[in-house]
């Protein structure tokens, strides 16, 4: 296994989000989400490189008003999966509807990634799913031991508010990931990068020349 610093994890998964095609507002959020899942222990390296995968066909959230329930966020029509991220900014610029009744959101792609969103808002919640749960509160992560469905390709989330007396964990300031993980998403950081060219080369830019001093 590999060691990175929560530093890293977050660079890391900002510069491998861009690679794999977000934007650089999302590839923020998902850096910081990384970071605090790193923190709670849970596998947001996995997670990531389903979520590069499967991006390119996720759509956007729209919200509905049931008249009986509280709000939801409903999943299209056409079968396909709500990205997680967009899900997670859309809640984040709307806090209202974390008040009041759960919130349900249907049918999310990689469902891991709204509990790293959690972290970030500034509110006790419960995010749950089949398979997984966990209490968020202050930036940290309390999940229940043994969960086995942190990397469900996608899920039915209902996020309601969290008890006052979460005990928040003690935050992790290292994570372990895979080689093979690792190297993946390094590839995709690696898109990110400005190739070579001779210009740049003759300028000093690189490696090429002997460093005498």
């Amino acid at each position: 296994m590999i060691e990175l610093s929560l530093n890293e994890v977050e660079m890391l998964a900002a510069k491998a989000a861009r690679g794999a095609g977000f934007n650089w507002g999302p590839c923020d959020d998902i850096g910081k989400c990384a970071r605090a899942l790193a923190a709670g222990g849970l596998p947001w390296a996995p997670s990531l490189l389903a979520l590069a995968r499967d991006s390119p066909s996720l759509a956007a959230p729209t919200l509905s008003f049931p008249a009986e329930a509280g709000s939801a966020i409903s999943a299209p029509t056409d079968g396909s999966c709500l990205c997680p991220i967009r899900t997670g900014a859309l809640i984040a610029d709307r806090p209202g509807l974390l008040m009041g009744h759960p919130l349900r959101i249907d049918r999310v792609a990689h469902p891991l990634w709204l509990v790293g969103f959690a972290a970030l808002w500034d509110v006790r919640v419960h995010v749950s799913w089949r398979g997984a749960c966990a209490d968020v509160a202050g930036g940290a992560i309390a999940a229940k031991a043994g969960d086995a469905g942190w990397l469900a390709p996608d899920a039915d989330v209902t996020i309601s508010g969290g008890p006052d007396d979460v005990r928040e964990p003690d935050r992790r300031r290292r994570a372990s990931i895979d080689p093979t993980v690792f190297e993946a998403l390094g590839a995709m950081a690696a898109r990110t990068y400005v190739p070579a060219s001779a210009s740049s080369r003759a300028t000093g830019a690189g490696g090429s020349r002997t460093d005498d001093e």
